[in-house]
């Protein structure tokens, strides 16, 4: 896959992504909550298709798996000032400020 494709695909992973949060919900400090709602991590793994364990948890990521879900969060990352996980994670953190990353992350 080239770097225009792989990129292109990571906006697509990212866009599906913030679909499931605002279908499903945001939430903090876990993957998924048992409500449904998902962390950004969380919705990425949803978006590329990493199946779920018990609704919470997710199986091992397969390799392109994983790759698509490292291209994506690194697409994130250059619109925020942190790892994704600890950006999300914080506690001033707001869904408007993941969405519009998000957004951002997508053009």
């Amino acid at each position: 896959m080239s770097v225009e494709e792989q990129i292109a695909q990571a906006k697509a992973d990212l866009q599906k992504a913030l679909e499931i949060l605002k279908t499903d919900g945001w939430t903090q400090g876990v993957y998924r909550c048992k409500d449904g709602r998902y962390c950004v991590s969380g919705a990425i793994m949803a978006a590329i298709g990493v199946e779920e364990i018990a609704g919470t948890h997710f199986k091992p990521m397969e390799r392109e798996q994983w790759m698509r879900h490292n291209n994506a969060r690194q697409r994130l990352e250059r619109h925020i000032p942190d790892d994704a996980i600890e950006w999300n994670d914080d506690g001033a953190r707001t869904f408007n400020q993941v969405r519009d990353a998000l957004l951002d992350a997508t053009r």
